[in-house]
């Protein structure tokens, strides 16, 4: 599977020998097996160093690279921990600008970027410290996340965002909107009515990259015993029939304490997805399983 690294090689090449052997020096034992267990992969071996280099907060790594050591306490939603984690999800950075280069788009220097569904910030602030110019934005429903983001990562517009549209921002602001499994928990109502939002507040000729489950996703999780094998069954059947499928997750606890009867776990198909954007969108790239094996991308372009 193809692997982006524009992202973490730019902030790698940042670095000289000595800061790279300083973050080697700082090491525990179960650090240094992790960068011993990528060290043929140089691609994977950038992005540990850069996530150890903040994780010590080795002081030439943060003021070279711009990249943060903050983390968010166990009390805050986040979707990665620990040292392999910290600084940010240098993956999903070179994922985002990595597809965009897949469709020979470049962003204007100053861009406006949101991170739709952004949590505590762990793709936006890696996208800030990579190019410090650009304007950028995160938003999500889960409020302690959104107040953690705002008061540890200065520099980035955080907001929290309600649970149907529309959002706080002008019609056509954005150059770019990124959305990391968040079409891969709405239903199809909540799916179609943020599409539709994500129309409103991108510029014409703007982009939309979306990661989301489909059949790739069915197979991972049956593959990996992740999912009980008859839910996994039905939720196939009905992307083959229907093009979507959707299963209440959370229930009445909800996610992360935010409770919303239309989040849970949702599949779909590219041509499901095709056929409620044909009137706004146009779909430039796709490709199933490109995440970690597991959710499919898609970049759009707004029309």
């Amino acid at each position: 599977m193809k692997q982006f690294s524009r992202v973490s090689g730019a902030l790698s090449a940042r670095l000289s020998a000595a800061d790279l052997a300083a973050i080697v020096d700082l090491l525990d034992s179960g650090d240094r097996a992790a960068l011993q267990a990528v060290q043929s992969d140089p691609i994977e071996r950038a992005r540990v160093m850069l996530h150890l280099g903040a994780h010590y907060r080795v002081p030439e790594v943060l003021e070279k690279t711009g990249l943060s050591a903050a983390t968010p306490p166990e009390s805050i939603h986040s979707m990665g921990r620990g040292s392999l984690a910290a600084g940010g999800s240098m993956y999903y950075a070179d994922l985002v600008i990595g597809a965009l280069e897949q469709v020979g788009a470049e962003l204007p220097p100053a861009a406006a970027i949101l991170d739709f569904g952004c949590s505590s910030g762990r793709v936006i602030r890696v996208l800030k410290a990579y190019n410090a110019a650009y304007n950028c934005y995160g938003c999500d429903p889960n409020g302690e996340a959104i107040g953690w983001a705002q008061q540890n990562l200065p520099g980035i517009d955080f907001r929290i965002s309600p649970l149907r549209p529309p959002l706080s921002y002008a019609p056509g602001h954005f150059d770019l909107l990124f959305a990391i499994s968040i079409w891969s928990h709405m239903n199809q109502k909540s799916a179609r009515g943020w599409l539709a939002e994500m129309r409103r507040i991108v510029k014409a000729g703007g982009l939309f990259l979306l990661t989301f489950h489909g059949l790739s996703s069915v197979s991972y999780y049956t593959t990996n015993r992740l999912h009980d094998p008859h839910l996994m069954q039905r939720m196939r059947g009905n992307l083959l029939r229907k093009g979507f499928s959707f299963f209440d997750r959370f229930g009445k606890s909800g996610d992360w304490g935010v409770r919303d009867s239309e989040w849970g776990e949702a599949y779909m198909s590219l041509r499901w997805l095709e056929e409620n954007t044909k009137n706004d969108w146009q779909c430039l790239y796709y490709q199933a399983g490109l995440v970690e094996g597991n959710q499919d991308l898609a970049v759009l372009r707004a029309q």
